[in-house]
């Protein structure tokens, strides 16, 4: 099915009118020929019929694909569950698929997800990636001007990977696409993560005053009841910081947090963060 056919589907599923859904966005003749794909439709007339018809866009591209996920959210899916599992081998299988995909169909993003596989099984064996995989995922970030969801994720899952100078490069590129999409509640998890990850990757480089810039962006996000767990990091990473700058009760802080995690049933949370909390202290000692 075509774009305009999905369109049409959720239309009529909803009982809309073609008058409805076009009213003050574009002529009725017009939205008449984007359902038939007599017309094309620029993104930001696509994003206003998307709120018209109360569908997001991955909600969209779910119904467009028959209900179920795309090959390349399915990829995205398997590179994080075999990270999770810790299982290297069928990441490699993986790359060997994604890698295969690529070759068939010239699509980047097969690429770039090999590559994203690449780095996450090396995070798990505790080798550095391949240069050569970084350098280009540093050099096609830096070439897009405009990041979407595929830039964003990408850069997210391979953050760590770059040397700082580059890293603040980059964490300026995200934050101003992220601040673009402020009204889009599905992308607060993704501004969330990068100011997490961004603000433990100073900690971890000594990097005092940066970690305290995206911990105050990252505290500034409006959180509800429902982001237990970024308040919960918040906490622990305050603790980090307060300890890091010579204030002995941001261990406790920290501490509580952990506590917190275990309580929630969170152990591999609470385990990962107390590594993290004795790898600061090692550090501090170190100094």
């Amino acid at each position: 099915m075509n774009i305009g056919g999905t369109l049409k589907k959720i239309r009529e599923a909803k009982n809309l009118t073609q008058k409805e859904v076009s009213e003050d966005i574009l002529s009725l003749s017009f939205y008449n020929k984007i359902e038939n794909d007599k017309n094309s439709l620029t993104i930001e007339l696509f994003f206003k019929i998307l709120n018209r018809l109360n569908v997001d866009f991955d909600e969209f591209f779910f119904i467009h694909n028959n209900y179920s996920k795309s090959i390349y959210d399915n990829y995205w899916y398997k590179i994080y569950s075999f990270y999770y599992l810790s299982d290297s081998n069928s990441l490699e299988l993986l790359i060997n698929s994604l890698s295969l995909d690529y070759k068939k169909t010239k699509n980047i993003q097969f690429y770039q997800l090999s590559q994203i596989a690449h780095v996450v099984s090396c995070r798990i064996k505790g080798i550095p990636p391949k240069e050569k995989v970084v350098n280009e995922i540093c050099t096609y970030l830096i070439s897009i001007e405009s990041w979407t969801k595929h830039e964003i994720s990408l850069f997210i899952s391979t953050m760590d990977v770059f040397n700082f100078d580059i890293l603040l490069i980059l964490s300026e590129k995200i934050l101003k696409t992220l601040r673009n999409y402020s009204k889009n509640q599905d992308y607060a998890h993704f501004m969330n993560g990068a100011l997490i990850n961004l603000t433990v990757i100073c900690l971890e480089s000594d990097k005092i005053n940066d970690s305290h810039y995206f911990l105050n962006l990252l505290k500034s996000q409006n959180l509800d009841e429902k982001n237990l767990y970024e308040k919960n990091v918040i906490n622990f990473l305050e603790g980090i910081y307060r300890l890091s700058t010579g204030d002995r009760k941001g261990e406790e802080r920290a501490k509580k947090s952990i506590e917190i995690f275990e309580y929630l049933d969170m152990k591999e949370h609470a385990s990962k963060y107390e590594l993290f909390l004795k790898k600061i202290k090692n550090q501090i000692d170190l100094n």
